[in-house]
């Protein structure tokens, strides 16, 4: 899933030109959490979300974000 997510933020950032990729994971799900951070995303805030498998039982969701600048410092590292 790393790989994927990379490649969607590549094409967001480089084809598409935004300046920020949002996402989020609900605070239960340590492994979508543990890609977006792979990938560089940042929490910017949390909140109650419904949630349809469990019945619409409000769960924490949290918000991330991966700029522009902090991908593109990213891959300079990388290089």
């Amino acid at each position: 899933m790393s790989e994927a997510t990379e490649a969607v933020v590549d094409y967001c950032f480089e084809t598409l030109g935004v300046t920020k990729v949002t996402s989020g994971a609900f605070e239960e799900n340590d492994g979508s959490l543990n890609v977006l951070a792979k990938n560089g995303f940042q929490t910017v805030g949390t909140q109650p979300e419904k949630s349809r498998a469990r019945g619409e039982e409000d769960i924490t969701l949290i918000n991330v974000e991966l700029t522009r600048d902090l991908w593109e410092a990213m891959r300079a590292v990388a290089v």
